[in-house]
């Protein structure tokens, strides 16, 4: 009688272990796929859907005990630690935090590797947006070259707009109206419009993520001139015109394919960066037509129209800016020119893939982005 009372008991706790799992914890399924037979989800949209787990900030987001997804964040007074570069004067740092952020300590940058350096440059970031910042609808699951629309709703359901005020991107936005995108058509830079690449440039070679990057690519002899002669670097590479087609004009940048985007007939080229999106989005420019793949919170791929031109595969990080990722293509330009470059950010593997212009007499990068 006591052997079958003990079974009993074993099977009950079995039950409600397996009741508990199934019932909301995001234990060991953190970014699971949706899974219809569990009451809650522990995915990267399961705040726009409001279906996640009650543990799933603190089991997937690190909580607010933890600097996981929240370095170099501004203050924040409900938090119960920080974790910005303020943090150890007011002895408030998250246990955490030298581990997660590097403890706003100078680490060695001979210790870089390429493999760390984006997990290191974003977490230096000032400008980024963290994922409690930016909120996607991914909407219906589709593939490369599918016209139909998988997806009723905008890929961006709300996006910080107090980030977007920073001047990093208000010269951003100064400069769209620069460029002609249908390609064929010369792009001649003006007084004003290299007055407006200036400011620019003057806003993303003071960001701390341009200066590791000149740092790492000076101790790993991939770069030999100082900062000034960077800046003359990242102009040549990213806004010097160039022909996409040979004899023709002068009709496009690494700057314009990648953050702006262009037409060539009845497609859409380049526009690999997740703001652009979002600002053609939010004007009523862009159709995006559903997720064929993501990773995390913070890469996904997709097929959308622009003004009624198509384009069949597109890529890009979310949240990140533009002197990140004119940092890693510059990086993996230098490195490996006309090849792909692997990286890892919070976790996620990718690569990026860049070409230089054939088109172009000397280094000229064409274009640079994303692929997982």
């Amino acid at each position: 009688m006591k052997g079958s009372t003990d079974l009993l008991v074993s099977i009950l706790v079995l039950k409600v272990v397996e009741g508990f799992l199934l019932s909301g914890s995001c234990q060991k399924r953190c970014l699971q796929a949706y899974t219809p037979s569990l009451i809650c989800q522990c995915n990267a949209e399961c705040n726009q859907h409001g279906n996640c787990c009650p543990d799933f900030h603190l089991a997937c987001e690190g909580g607010d005990k933890s600097c996981v997804s929240r370095c170099l964040s501004n203050y924040d007074p409900s938090a119960t630690c920080q974790c910005n570069t303020a943090c150890s004067s007011h002895s408030n740092c998250c246990s955490d935090f030298s581990t997660a952020c590097g403890g706003g300590s100078s680490t060695s940058h001979t210790s870089i590797t390429q493999a760390t350096l984006a997990d290191r440059l974003w977490t230096m970031d000032p400008d980024k947006f963290d994922t409690q910042d930016v909120h996607l609808n991914l909407g219906g699951h589709t593939y490369a070259g599918n016209t139909q629309d998988r997806s009723p709703l905008p890929l961006f359901t709300s996006v910080n707009s107090n980030l977007l005020a920073r001047p990093i991107y208000t010269t951003l936005f100064s400069l769209y109206n620069n460029y002609q995108p249908q390609l064929g058509v010369s792009d001649p830079l003006d007084g004003s419009d290299k007055v407006e690449i200036g400011h620019f440039l003057d806003v993303v070679m003071a960001s701390p993520v341009i200066k590791e990057t000149h740092t790492y690519l000076v101790d790993h002899g991939l770069y030999t001139g100082d900062m000034a002669a960077f800046r003359k670097k990242i102009f040549s590479l990213w806004f010097e015109p160039y022909s996409r087609s040979k004899g023709k004009p002068r009709d496009s940048s690494a700057f314009e394919h990648v953050f702006v985007g262009e037409y060539k007939g009845t497609k859409t080229e380049g526009l690999h960066n997740w703001v652009r999106f979002y600002s053609e989005e939010k004007a009523g420019h862009i159709n995006y037509l559903g997720y064929s793949k993501y990773r995390g919170q913070q890469m996904v791929k997709f097929p959308f129209t622009w003004n009624g031109h198509y384009k069949d595969t597109n890529s890009f990080i979310v949240g990140s800016s533009p002197a990140f990722d004119m940092a890693l293509g510059t990086v993996c330009y230098l490195t490996k020119p006309n090849s792909e470059c692997d990286f890892s950010l919070n976790g996620n593997q990718f690569r990026i893939k860049q070409w230089d212009a054939s088109n172009a007499a000397g280094p000229q990068l064409a274009t640079a982005y994303v692929v997982f």
